[in-house]
């Protein structure tokens, strides 16, 4: 399965770039919506979150499998971390930061990224990257 390209409706095409590849895989889940689709079963962020609500165990669960199903199909390995913090912010509304931290490899390649979202009432309002985390 090594340097399978990604399809993208970008003018790069076909991406063969494994820390491309990633972070395109990782920014389809974080913005794509379930109704893009009536053929494909798309799982995306906002779905787990719309499903979920605000049960850490249960989000940190969807999430972790929804991103390793993701980055199985694309890459030799992968090891995926989530960790899901709830709180209320100032207005007594209800918050949730997710951290997402994946390692992929590919052939003899390794790639980390993660990213820090952070939501409100189930909407997402930032996304951060995480360095050295």
């Amino acid at each position: 399965m090594s340097n399978k390209p990604l399809p993208s409706l970008s003018p790069s095409g076909w991406i063969h770039d494994v820390a491309k590849k990633a972070d395109l895989l990782l920014s389809y889940f974080l913005v794509s919506e379930p109704a893009q689709s009536e053929t494909y079963k798309i799982t995306t962020l906002q779905y787990i979150l719309a499903k979920g609500g605000s049960d850490d165990i249960i989000l940190n669960s969807e999430i972790t499998r929804a991103l390793t199903s993701i980055f199985t199909a694309w890459f030799d390995s992968d090891t995926v971390n989530v960790i899901v913090r709830s709180g209320q912010d100032g207005d007594n509304e209800t918050k949730l930061d997710i951290s997402m931290s994946v390692t992929i490899v590919e052939g003899n390649q390794t790639y980390q990224l993660a990213k820090l979202v952070a939501t409100k009432n189930s909407k997402v309002y930032a996304i951060s990257e995480i360095n050295n985390g």
